[in-house]
């Protein structure tokens, strides 16, 4: 693998413009969500029950192959409508509670997930630090990471600019100047009055831009 130098000026330059210094932090925090188990993201196993009544998956897998599957029952229109406000507002739960958090300066308010058994021999380190990671919903530098910034890093990772367009043309009406973080932008969007509205916007961030990422669970990374 080709290691390149950037000069800390470029890397200066790319804070000051509130971007990662580094220009693959923000796809390596979004494909550790892809990755992560949707059982592990939604934290509650009866909350998991509700969420596989709706869509008939199994725990084990990731949260990128639970987007894909959503994105394609939606396109063989096998989802209905109801069902799939119902599938989405069930993934912004855990975000909008870690925003009303911090909103409210109130930390019992987080979505805690039950800490799990390993049944490994050896673990790496980096499997026992997010094991011991009790929060449910994503990655901490996900949910706090600017939303164009994540839309951003969308496009990279998938080599299609269109989701920059999804986020000026749509998203971007409700990211105010002061709350604009991932985990805010879903919070605001989860009030919406209108469903239809917010069930369209919801899928737009938590489950379209997932559902195109390269296959992450094949990287081994």
């Amino acid at each position: 693998m080709e290691i390149k130098q950037i000069p800390l000026s470029e890397l200066l330059n790319n804070l000051q413009r509130n971007q990662a210094a580094h220009p693959e932090f923000d796809t390596a925090v979004i494909r550790s969500m892809a990755r992560m188990p949707i059982a592990r993201y939604l934290g509650d196993y009866y909350t998991f029950c509700d969420f596989q009544m709706i869509m008939g998956i199994r725990e084990d897998l990731s949260y990128q192959v639970t987007a894909c599957e959503i994105a394609d029952q939606v396109r063989r229109k096998v989802l209905t409508p109801e069902k799939l406000t119902e599938a989405v507002n069930i993934l912004a739960a855990p975000v909008a509670r870690i925003d009303e958090a911090y909103h409210r300066k109130d930390f019992a308010l987080l979505p805690h997930r039950k800490r799990e058994r390993s049944t490994k021999a050896q673990e790496s380190l980096a499997s026992r630090l997010d094991r011991a990671c009790m929060l449910a919903g994503p990655p901490y530098h996900l949910h706090r990471m600017p939303i164009d910034r994540f839309f951003r890093a969308v496009s990279r990772l998938t080599g299609n600019w269109r989701y920059l367009s999804v986020f000026y043309d749509s998203i971007s009406l409700y990211v105010s100047e002061n709350r604009d973080l991932f985990r805010q932008t879903i919070h605001e969007i989860t009030v919406l009055n209108s469903s239809d509205e917010r069930t369209d916007l919801l899928y737009k961030i938590l489950v379209e831009p997932f559902a195109a990422l390269p296959d992450v669970e094949s990287e081994g990374i």
